[in-house]
């Protein structure tokens, strides 16, 4: 089976992230893709290719060419998942860099398995944008062969067997559709924070979260740093406790994530608040992390960077507070 990753719940860090860790998909692209195959229409006599690769580290890549000779059309990229990552899961969403063309979702479930089918729902793409689809359970609808079967239920969460994209728009040529994360949903909240683009969302969100600790009522002008560091405190103290849960459970490519998304926050404070050496600690930090390939040793890295950086404004947070009381 791929490298499907169970996000542990963690209520202090799905305030600072959005649902950061909350349920459980997340298809981790830093792994080897062996176990994503595509199906061409080959099968039935037809001529269109495809094929699953990484360009970039963390992306998936599906690409081909489409070919409508021998009433042929379809190319398909699918891997087989368990349905206990799905339970109590309200959809999908997936965030995509395409080529401006409609493709499908596709979702087989081990209670309605049906011929050349499955439970499939549409969504477009913008040539070289990178763009979320949201796609609840309750949108998609059963196709064999291409028609649509009525009077069929919803999809059931936890009999999920296997997710893929299709193309079969049918229309010729080459075609290219970059993936960057596949993650269940429940509620109306994000079911994990991608690994390999962390989106202006997240960094939005944690940065609310600092100013959050930060801001706790009118302060003096000569506090307002100490408070700021106090907050980057806390809120590093809760990334490195959730990050080496997740490092420990065999999820480095998460731990970084989380790691990547509170440095980001911290440095949108700026220097004015945590101080120049900080500053200059974490985007060098963050500079040479994003360089690192490997999912374990970008982690490593980050937990560096955070726990320098976590010396640092303690020092300066136990300086501000004798200030402030005098």
């Amino acid at each position: 089976m791929f490298s499907t990753k169970i996000l542990l719940t963690a209520s202090l860090l799905t305030a600072c992230l959005p649902a950061a860790l909350a349920e459980p998909l997340k298809v981790d692209f830093d792994e080897k893709l062996d176990n994503w195959r595509v199906v061409v229409d080959g099968v039935m006599g037809g001529r269109s290719t495809g094929s699953v690769d990484r360009n970039e580290p963390g992306f998936l890549q599906f690409s081909g060419d489409l070919s409508l000779a021998n009433n042929g059309g379809f190319s398909q990229m699918r891997c087989d998942v368990a349905g206990d990552y799905f339970a109590g899961m309200r959809g999908i969403e997936i965030t995509v860099r395409g080529d401006g063309r409609n493709y499908n979702f596709d979702v087989r479930c081990s209670n309605a398995r049906v011929m050349a089918g499955g439970f499939q729902q549409t969504f477009t793409t913008k040539e070289g944008e990178w763009t979320t689809i949201r796609m609840p359970f309750e949108d998609f609808r059963l196709y064999s062969f291409g028609q649509r079967i009525p009077g069929v239920p919803a999809i059931a969460p936890a009999m999920i067997e296997s997710i893929g994209v299709t193309l079969s728009d049918k229309k010729e040529g080459p075609f290219r559709l970059d993936v960057a994360s596949i993650v269940a949903f429940s509620g109306e909240t994000l079911g994990t924070v991608t690994v390999s683009d962390v989106t202006t969302l997240s960094r939005r969100s944690t940065l609310a979260r600092l100013r959050g600790l930060i801001d706790s009522g009118e302060r003096a002008p000569e506090a307002v740093s100490a408070s700021a560091c106090a907050g980057a405190v806390r809120l590093t103290e809760l990334a490195i406790s959730h990050g080496v849960q997740l490092f420990n459970d065999g999820q480095p490519a998460a731990c970084a994530a989380i790691y990547e998304v509170t440095i980001e926050a911290m440095l949108a404070l700026g220097a004015d608040d945590l101080g120049d050496s900080v500053i200059d600690l974490l985007q060098d930090g963050l500079t040479k992390a994003k360089t690192e390939e490997n999912s374990s040793t970008r982690a490593w890295t980050y937990r560096r960077v955070l726990d320098d950086a976590y010396r640092h404004l303690a020092r300066q947070n136990k300086r501000g507070s004798r200030v402030a009381a005098r």
